[in-house]
């Protein structure tokens, strides 16, 4: 909930992240509802909006102490808060469209970018002795079990049965507490806590047992062919066991044989390495910027932070910087958004917004406000420009070069200008 009252406090875009579905929908329930998808649609869509609604008045008190006290905002003393998909706040989700599609009632605000590796952190890893020497071992299938859910002493409790019925199975349990390294309990059990790599920890087992509570390890496990078995706790995990179980139901066997299965999960790591998103996520975050209300409109390739009132200009600091010294200009302090309790976020220029298509349940509710009329918000409060210059330019000559490019801007905004006066008489 803190997100939408940083974003008000600095004015800027918001664009959030998550690997869980949090965008109403009517296909299906908020994850935090300890039931499956109903028939009745409206019962899933109103989930969201009661689930948001218990949330705020939990926390209302502490959001309000954050916001008087550390951001210097007015409280919201409201009884129901404006819920971020109200407001349209675009966001990303980080899984494959092949384990859950895009909603059909989800805006243009919504977007399924795929899973995200960040690839590069077991390149660096260095495992303990202990543990190299406990991998080393030949002849053994090694099994990672990842069940935070479950107390430590259960899972070492469960993992001493499965090696003890079969002499040729290594159990790797993975914990998120700290430990001061691997806990090797036997030649063929040891537990390790979050410092280790998932992708050098998933590389090095044949067969997962996991939570489908991590976004993470399910996309490693996809991504590295590995056969798992999801073992769902929480109505969340549930959700995500499901949509792995209907992803391809071929791909699920009866046999227990690990030898059967090892490497017929590669049928979905071919079609879910397509949907790797790093480049779409980016690429989404960008398509959803106001960019327009963000440029300097002299340099566009600042951003702007200053207003001009006189000129209506928005300018970065360096172009405020110089046309100060031309002439004295009381510049005002300039965010490309404003936030407020009672109505949609304004871009600080004019600039449509992507309409939501409307769910079976929404056009009875009315949830959302209805969008503000687009213009030019700016802050009437004196910034203090930057003096230290040092950060504008790292040389004589780059500031020479700079100060030409202010005044060919200026230049051709003038011109600019005195075109669409004349087509206008």
């Amino acid at each position: 909930m803190v997100h939408v009252h940083l974003a008000e406090r600095l004015g800027v875009p918001l664009h959030l992240l998550s690997g869980i579905p949090y965008s109403p929908t009517a296909d299906m329930p908020h994850p935090l509802v300890e039931t499956m998808a109903h028939d009745d649609q409206l019962s899933n869509w109103l989930s969201y909006s009661q689930v948001h609604k218990f949330v705020w008045n939990q926390f209302r008190e502490t959001i309000n102490k954050l916001r008087v006290q550390r951001l210097q905002l007015a409280p919201w003393n409201t009884k129901d808060a404006p819920a971020w998909w109200q407001w349209h706040i675009s966001i990303s989700y980080y899984w494959s469209s092949l384990l859950l599609s895009k909603r059909q009632d989800w805006g243009d605000e919504v977007d399924v970018a795929g899973f995200v590796q960040l690839d590069g952190g077991e390149l660096s890893y260095v495992p303990k002795p202990e543990l190299s020497e406990f991998m080393a071992r030949q002849g053994l299938r090694r099994v990672f079990i990842s069940l935070p859910g479950l107390n430590t002493d259960v899972l070492i409790a469960m993992a001493e049965v499965v090696v003890s019925s079969r002499s040729d199975i290594q159990v790797v349990i993975g914990q998120e507490c700290d430990l001061d390294g691997p806990m090797v309990l036997s030649d063929r059990l040891v537990v390790l806590d979050a410092s280790v790599p998932l992708t050098w920890l998933v590389k090095n087992c044949h067969a997962v047992i996991h939570q489908a509570s991590d976004a993470r390890l399910v996309a490693e496990i996809l991504h590295q062919s590995k056969p798992s078995v999801a073992a769902p706790v929480s109505s969340m995990e549930k959700l995500w066991a499901n949509h792995l179980h209907d992803m391809d139901p071929e791909a699920h066997l009866s046999s227990v044989r690990l030898e059967t299965i090892a490497g017929r999960s590669d049928r979905l790591t071919d079609l879910v390495m397509k949907l790797m998103a790093i480049r779409r996520t980016v690429s989404s975050i960008y398509r959803q910027l106001p960019v327009q209300a963000m440029q300097c409109d002299v340099v566009p390739s600042k951003l702007a932070h200053v207003y001009d009132p006189v000129q209506g200009l928005k300018l970065s600091h360096e172009v405020a910087y110089v046309a100060n010294q031309l002439e004295t200009i009381n510049f005002v302090k300039y965010t490309p958004m404003y936030y407020s309790l009672y109505h949609q976020p304004q871009v600080a220029s004019k600039a449509e917004l992507s309409p939501k298509a409307a769910s079976p349940t929404e056009m009875d509710m009315a949830s959302a406000p209805p969008a503000a009329s687009p213009g030019l918000i700016h802050q009437m409060s004196l910034p203090s420009l930057p003096i230290n210059t040092t950060s504008f330019w790292t040389s004589q000559s780059d500031e020479v070069e700079f100060r030409k490019r202010v005044n060919n801007g200026y230049d051709k905004l003038l011109a600019s200008r005195s075109a669409a006066h004349t087509t206008l008489k």
